[in-house]
């Protein structure tokens, strides 16, 4: 899994700054997300718990590739499902290194980023984050992407 820097980094597709991975507004044609509205939700009638959902957005997960890549040509890194880092929660961050942070070696969440299709647009901002437990705790909102280094490194 990537660190949550190398996570952020590859989620802003480009300059920083940006607060989506593709520009500073995020529509149902960007990312599968869901409104600003919270509603508890049964999944076999979801449409009906979700009314916010336009015609044609996914109210649950989406298949991979369902919307543009970002700038480095990565799809689905806001929206769909949140993506557990490496990294533990904690206050790191606060005072790690600027350059390639590890985050903590141990602790009780991990941290999540990217929003996803039950939450709304403001956790798929490309600076927000969250803590989740590990896979053990069976969220079906959240997963992991595989990172791997560049040759040569």
């Amino acid at each position: 899994m990537p660190t949550e820097a190398e996570w952020e980094k590859a989620a802003r597709g480009g300059p920083a700054g940006l607060f989506f991975s593709h520009g500073d507004t995020i529509t149902h044609a960007d990312a599968n997300y869901f409104s600003d509205a919270y509603y508890y939700y049964d999944i076999s009638n979801s449409r009906g718990y979700h009314p916010d959902y336009d015609e044609g957005a996914y109210p649950y997960t989406s298949p991979v590739g369902s919307f543009a890549p970002n700038g480095y040509g990565l799809f689905d890194m806001v929206g769909n499902i949140q993506e557990w880092c490496w990294d533990w929660s904690g206050s790191y961050y606060q005072n790690s290194p600027y350059f390639d942070p590890k985050g903590l070696d141990s602790g009780s969440f991990r941290i999540a980023r990217g929003g996803s299709w039950d939450f709304h647009a403001g956790y798929s901002r490309v600076v927000d984050r969250n803590v989740a437990k590990g896979p053990i705790a069976g969220y079906n909102y959240i997963g992991f992407r595989v990172a791997r280094s560049a040759a040569g490194e």
